[in-house]
C-alpha cells in the first residue's frame, strides 16, 4: 500500500485529495471496500457536522471511523492481507487527528 501520497496530502491539509488517494488504495484491495468507505465517510461526515460547529469538524476522525468500518468488513471476510494494510492506514490517520478540547 502506497501511503506516501496520502501522508503528503494530509500534511498539506488537503483532506479531499487524501480521501481520493485512500479510495484509490482501497480499490486495489477490493472494489467493495471503496464503496463502503465512501458511504460511511459521507454518513459520518453528516453526523459529525450536525453535532458540531464547522470550525470543530475533524475530517481525520471521520476518515478513521469510515476506515474502521471497512476494516471490520475485511475482518469478517477473513481478508487478512487487507486487514493488515487497513490497520496501517488507520494508524497513519490517527497520527493526524486533533485532540478534542471542547468541554
Amino acid at each position: 500500500m502506497n501511503t506516501e501520497k496520502i501522508k503528503k496530502n494530509l500534511i498539506k491539509g488537503e483532506v479531499e485529495k487524501a480521501v481520493f488517494s485512500i479510495c484509490e488504495e482501497l480499490e486495489l484491495l477490493d472494489r467493495s471496500y471503496r464503496k463502503i468507505f465512501l458511504d460511511y465517510y459521507s454518513f459520518f461526515g453528516s453526523i459529525h457536522s450536525s453535532f458540531r460547529p464547522e470550525s470543530y469538524i475533524d475530517r481525520a476522525s471521520i476518515i478513521r471511523s469510515a476506515l474502521t468500518v471497512v476494516l471490520k468488513k475485511a475482518y469478517r471476510k477473513k481478508d487478512i492481507k487487507s486487514s493488515r494494510q487497513l490497520t496501517e492506514l488507520i494508524q497513519l490517520i490517527k497520527d493526524f487527528e486533533v485532540e478534542d478540547d471542547i468541554p
